[in-house]
């Protein structure tokens, strides 16, 4: 199984080497793909480094985008990307080999999408997180609210069957991942909220900036009637070894 790891930059020095250490001592199938706005400034090194590892390496240049949001070069990255898993993940970011191996299980099990979790700085971010909530209060509701673009997974084909990320979307900075979640739940899609798989990010400036800038208004876009599948999730509870096989 081929998954797809998607990274959107604009930046000089986006956490590339440090991503490519940890994937290159991974055993499985994977794919890196970079929507990069710098990418004629690269002059092809990323693809004889990538070459020389012997893994397998996408780099596309950022296209201008649509809207306020980076759905554009989001969805540019997976419209190229080959695999049928697609993991999203912020750029400064690693992915650990064990978190590699959960969206493995995850699409396994038949999920459509799963939501991950992360560290800033190795520590927790969600607690800080004003769209954090309670996962038995609203069941499917809360777990598309924690797509965010730093961690997240899907099939290839729920992307496509629900038009792939708003590129009009002009809420807050963020929030059109969680619109993509939300529209996945208005598809009928089956999706896992994953807080033991977490990828570490590195925080910066920037994300300081966008959080203080941003209201993080629940009604920058409407959610909708949403579905919960619970035959995936309780598969994926019981290949955990979370709940009795008879519940």
């Amino acid at each position: 199984m081929l998954i797809s790891i998607v990274v959107i930059t604009a930046r000089p020095e986006p956490g590339f080497v440090e991503l490519v250490k940890v994937l290159q001592t991974a055993k499985m199938e994977l794919e890196l793909v970079y929507v990069d706005k710098l990418k004629q400034t690269r002059n092809g090194h990323w693809e004889e480094a990538m070459a020389r590892l012997g893994l397998d390496f996408i780099h596309l240049e950022d296209p201008p985008s649509d809207g306020p949001c980076p759905s554009t070069a989001r969805n540019l990255g997976i419209s190229k990307a080959n695999g049928d898993w697609i993991i999203c993940i912020d750029d400064l970011t690693t992915i650990p080999n064990e978190v590699l191996k959960i969206h493995a299980l995850a699409q396994s099990l038949g999920f459509d999408a799963v939501a991950g979790s992360y560290t800033l700085n190795g520590e927790l971010a969600a607690h800080s997180d004003s769209r954090y909530g309670n996962p038995e209060a609203s069941n499917g509701e809360w777990v598309a609210h924690h797509f965010y673009g730093m961690h997240m997974g899907f099939t290839k084909k729920a992307w496509k069957e629900v038009g792939g990320f708003d590129t009009t979307f002009d809420g807050v900075y963020g929030w059109e991942d969680c619109d993509f979640g939300h529209r996945l739940f208005l598809n009928g899609a089956s999706m896992a909220w994953l807080p033991t798989a977490q990828v570490n990010c590195q925080k910066d400036e920037r994300h300081e900036s966008i959080q203080a800038k941003s209201s993080f208004q629940h009604n920058t876009f409407v959610y909708g009637e949403l579905k919960w599948r619970n035959d995936a999730l309780i598969l994926w509870n019981k290949a955990l070894g979370k709940i009795d096989a008879g519940k």
